[in-house]
């Protein structure tokens, strides 16, 4: 399964499935009669061009054919923008790694990473200070993804297979986000505080990864065998749409930390008859009577509780 990602730019938050893409320089391709080849196959991918420190240009090319520049599906920037060799890139200080240098200038533009013939990472920087940036495996697959500006944060890292691991975001005063996915895709770990479902209809373009845009997205993941719960926003509401279709079907151990939901919700866990760990770490809340009334139903149980007191 290859990775969701999005059409454009944050702005652009329509979801299509791609195939990763091979990112080679161009001297790693075989040109015969006008077609490109790589491999002895027609390359299908993205060609950078390099001219000393400069990446002078990067193509698209469909059945070894150009097909035109390469429209960055990553970051939004114009299309004149400096491009560079990042290994033609040195610390502006010696005893910090940024901002970085050009020509004994802090460097504003773009920076391409190579590995051989591969191109593995892109990073924009702004007066030599990396604010956004993306790398991939040999094969084109997506690693990771950082972005950074005034108000949003996001970084999300991927799996071999393309497939989301773990996602944070953020935007100041306003919420925090943190997902991690197991390679099969359940849910491991989900942090959520403050207003995120206030602000998902304004914000979703903000940002490159945003899987959850609304309560009913939370049912889309089944639980991992234990699943870590934390936040001023992981209320009954959130806690409901996640045992939504069978989703704790699997689960063996819960932890709640510093949640929302209520004692009420909690008692209804007893129905997972798999479910053999509770850890209830609620320390504003004293939850000792539910405790008491969870170990009396399910003796099977192991409880670490820790509360107020």
């Amino acid at each position: 399964m290859s990775y969701i990602e999005k059409t454009g730019q944050p702005g652009n938050n329509k979801d299509k499935q791609t195939m990763p893409q091979l990112r080679l320089i161009i001297d790693a391709l075989d040109v015969h009669h006008d077609q490109a080849f790589y491999q002895g196959q027609p390359f299908e991918g993205i060609a950078y061009t390099l001219s000393g420190d400069t990446v002078s240009k990067i193509e698209s090319y469909q059945n070894g054919r150009s097909v035109g520049p390469y429209q960055d599906t990553y970051f939004r920037v114009p299309a004149m923008l400096p491009k560079l060799r990042d290994e033609s890139l040195t610390p502006w200080h010696d005893d910090y790694e940024e901002p970085l240098a050009y020509q004994g200038k802090p460097f504003s533009g773009l920076a391409y990473s190579f590995d051989g013939n591969y191109c593995y990472g892109q990073s924009l920087l702004t007066a030599g200070e990396s604010l956004q940036s993306v790398n991939w495996l040999s094969d084109g697959t997506l690693s990771d993804y950082s972005r950074m500006r005034e108000h949003f944060q996001e970084y999300a890292t991927c799996y071999a297979s393309g497939q989301l691991q773990h996602l944070k975001l953020d935007m100041t005063d306003h919420f925090s986000l943190e997902l991690k996915l197991t390679e099969d895709q359940a849910l491991a770990t989900l942090i959520l505080n403050g207003d995120f479902f206030q602000q998902t209809t304004q914000v979703a373009n903000e940002y490159f990864f945003f899987p959850i845009k609304s309560l009913e997205d939370l049912s889309k993941w089944p639980a991992s065998p234990r699943l870590f719960l934390s936040g001023d926003a992981i209320d009954d509401s959130v806690f409901e749409q996640l045992q939504a279709n069978n989703n704790f079907k699997n689960i063996e151990t819960l932890c709640l930390y510093q949640t929302q939901i209520t004692a009420a919700e909690i008692q209804k866990l007893t129905q997972y008859p798999q479910l053999k760990k509770l850890e209830l770490i609620e320390k504003g809340r004293e939850l000792k009577a539910l405790t008491d009334q969870l170990k009396a139903q399910r003796p099977d149980w192991i409880i670490d509780y820790e509360g107020a007191v």
